[in-house]
């Protein structure tokens, strides 16, 4: 049996005050959380601690656990590989019954009950022997605790501990940042959709879904859609409606109409996910000289309206205005996927027909910027 643990100190607590032996491996150990552990077992449970000191733990844990070593039935050592010792496991023995818990929980007041952790609990007796093999190997590769060591580590020790409140002041900073950013951003996406909204709302509104209508029509007749065995690439360009392409692209397209069409038919195909025929389009094998990222965005909206939005220099430009910037750092057909995820959401919440009439206004804001 397994299952899934959300805060650890309970159900280890219940394991600890019926257990005839525990194997407990962390990377963190504090002493409110040794204390803890030994104030839920009786004096005559076998203890085994397998600690690390690339993460600090406490000096006091380690100087309990040297003088409690001159008992037979506890031992300690220390996992100081070159490897991160990194592990949170805990394993409990009731004569021949197992209990353990694997999961993000150091051995610290905070791991055990405070912070957000998730752990699973194992009842199997199979996974823990194997869980404890595990410990024993390493065990068998580290290093018992000395006086002289730890006078060492804890003269260090404040050091290092001062280093990592530091680290979580300037931690502290960086989330208030970005709680700062996303206000800011769901701010300008508010402001946004009540822009569209008013727009939706005017009465010349059921007139440019009508004229979006015909444009997404001309364009599917310009490029023969559905088949795209008649394509008029003058008539494509000569309609600037959707985005306006430049017309040097002609040429190319012309020399290569049979690649387009195969990037025509390629970008139609839905079952294929939107970023990787993008990518491919864009920068792989059907890559082509004047098919970019505007003439990809406006076959996929003439496509489906109702599925691909327009984008372009314009329309990110537009919403950076607004505060929403558009991923970096990520493939064109990631962010395409990213940019029209997040219109999608603006064209349902702001009542828009489809992502063509949405592009109208969009256009009509950028302009106006």
């Amino acid at each position: 049996m397994s299952v899934v643990v959300t805060s650890l100190k309970d159900g280890l607590i219940q394991e600890l005050q019926s257990a005839d032996e525990i194997w407990i491996g962390v990377a963190l150990m504090t002493n409110s959380a040794f204390n803890l552990i030994q104030r839920y077992i009786s004096a005559e449970v076998r203890q085994h601690y397998l600690l690390g000191i690339s993460l600090p733990t406490e000096p006091q844990v380690l100087r309990k656990l040297y003088k409690l070593e001159a008992k037979p039935n506890i031992g300690t050592r220390l996992y100081v590989e070159r490897e991160f010792y990194h592990p949170k496991v805990y394993i409990i023995r009731r004569v021949k019954s197992y209990a353990a818990f694997i999961g993000s929980a150091n051995c610290t007041t905070s791991g055990l009950s405070k912070n957000i952790e998730v752990s699973y609990k194992i009842t199997n007796t199979k996974d823990c022997k194997e869980l404890i093999g595990w410990f024993n190997t390493l065990n068998e590769n580290s290093l018992s605790l000395s006086s002289k060591f730890i006078d060492t580590y804890e003269k260090r020790f404040q050091k290092r501990l001062d280093r990592k409140r530091e680290d979580e002041r300037e931690v502290h900073e960086l989330k208030a940042k970005i709680q700062q950013e996303h206000v800011a951003t769901m701010k300008a996406r508010a402001e946004l959709l009540e822009v569209l909204k008013w727009h939706r709302r005017q009465p010349e509104y059921d007139e440019v879904k009508r004229k979006r209508k015909r444009n997404v029509s001309e364009l599917r007749e310009a490029l023969g859609y559905p088949s795209y065995e008649n394509i008029n690439v003058d008539a494509f360009f000569g309609i600037w409606d959707l985005g306006h392409l430049i017309a040097i692209a002609i040429p190319p397209i012309k020399r290569e109409k049979n690649k387009f069409r195969n990037i025509l038919t390629y970008l139609s195909d839905d079952t294929i996910d939107i970023s990787e025929r993008v990518d491919r389009v864009l920068s792989g094998d059907l890559k082509m000289r004047g098919v970019g990222e505007a003439t990809v965005s406006k076959i996929l909206t003439i496509h489906d309206p109702k599925k691909y939005a327009v984008r372009n220099d314009r329309i990110d430009s537009l919403l950076v205005s607004y505060g929403i910037e558009t991923p970096r750092g990520i493939s064109k057909g990631a962010r395409y996927k990213a940019i029209n995820t997040f219109l999608n959401h603006i064209c349902k919440e702001s009542g828009m027909n489809n992502l063509a009439v949405l592009d109208y206004y969009l256009y009509l804001e950028a302009t106006e910027e």
